[in-house]
């Protein structure tokens, strides 16, 4: 249970770690997984907003009467993305698909101008195995 301001609900939080298809480890933020932050909307996958198949992002394979969940995703060094998320699709108990979606563009802006305007992590389709 999430209390915002007042409001309670469930919530969706996580961390995750990511490495790259040349096997360098970019992200890794599972040791804030425990951290005791004072909403858990600051951990870097935040959110649980029910989707249904036909509204974007569609979902042609999706089973008739599947939802899918829809969380916001941070990228912990770049600041200021618009529009960055993810997905999560339950295939069975040991594997979930998992959509990030990329950025829009940026809100802030440098003094040189330079600030990256993608995740680090691509935006595509992964799967999720528990092992």
């Amino acid at each position: 249970m999430h209390d915002y301001k007042g409001f309670y609900s469930d919530i969706l939080y996580g961390e995750y770690k990511y490495t790259n298809t040349s096997g360098q480890l970019l992200i890794n933020t599972l040791d804030k997984i425990d951290y005791s932050y004072t909403s858990k909307s600051y951990h870097n996958i935040t959110g649980a907003t029910f989707i249904p198949n036909n509204l974007p992002v569609k979902c042609n394979d999706c089973n008739l009467g599947e939802f899918r969940v829809e969380s916001s995703f941070k990228d912990p060094e770049r600041k200021g993305l618009i529009g960055t998320g993810v997905i999560f699709r339950y295939i069975n108990p040991t594997t979930i698909k998992v959509l990030i979606i990329g950025s829009k563009g940026k809100v802030l802006e440098s003094e040189t101008g330079n600030l990256p305007d993608q995740l680090r992590v691509p935006s595509a389709e992964y799967t999720m195995t528990k092992q």
